[in-house]
């Protein structure tokens, strides 16, 4: 009886010790101080979106850009204009949530361009490196950098809010 009792308390211990790390681990990114999604561990995948409109042949219109070629990426590094590039994943949840409001936020500041460049796009994500248009290498998702004057004024990893994002966006080039 006294080890059953035994094996019962330290069960619960070791329950409540786990429970208590998933909280710290949890609230940090709810808030968006601690990175999402580790880019060693996600297995690299495919994924297609699908979107359903009125007129399935018109372009979804887009406050910001896709930055989907080489050209265009050295078109970004010639750049002086602040602007927040987001490098994302499709597979990323917390990147799909900010997609939701990220065109909104471009709307909102209207004085800085954004971008937009999938990790998963190697030719662009090795000029991006070449270029040197990062601050040091995407390791966790959503990371937003925002530049200006050619250079790199912040990058920040994770999830944030929208009204958090305009004013952060706002205070970081001073609009």
């Amino acid at each position: 009886m006294k080890n059953k009792s035994l094996v019962t308390v330290v069960s619960v211990c070791v329950g409540a010790v786990l429970i208590i790390v998933g909280i710290f681990k949890v609230i940090p990114m709810i808030i968006g101080q601690q990175q999402d999604t580790p880019m060693e561990v996600i297995a690299q995948e495919e994924i297609i979106e699908v979107t359903s409109s009125s007129d399935d042949s018109a372009p979804k219109q887009t406050a910001y850009t896709e930055i989907t070629s080489i050209e265009q990426v050295n078109q970004l590094a010639q750049d002086t204009m602040p602007a927040v590039i987001k490098f994302y994943a499709p597979w990323c949840g917390a990147c799909q949530y900010m997609n939701g409001f990220y065109g909104d936020v471009a709307q909102a500041v209207p004085a800085v361009t954004f971008y937009s460049i999938d990790v998963g796009n190697k030719k662009v994500m090795d000029r991006v490196e070449e270029l040197q248009l990062i601050a040091k290498p995407i390791e966790y998702l959503p990371t937003l950098v925002y530049r200006a004057n050619g250079q790199v004024v912040d990058q920040k990893t994770g999830a944030q809010e929208k009204a958090a994002l305009v004013t952060f966006v706002k205070t970081t080039f001073k609009i």
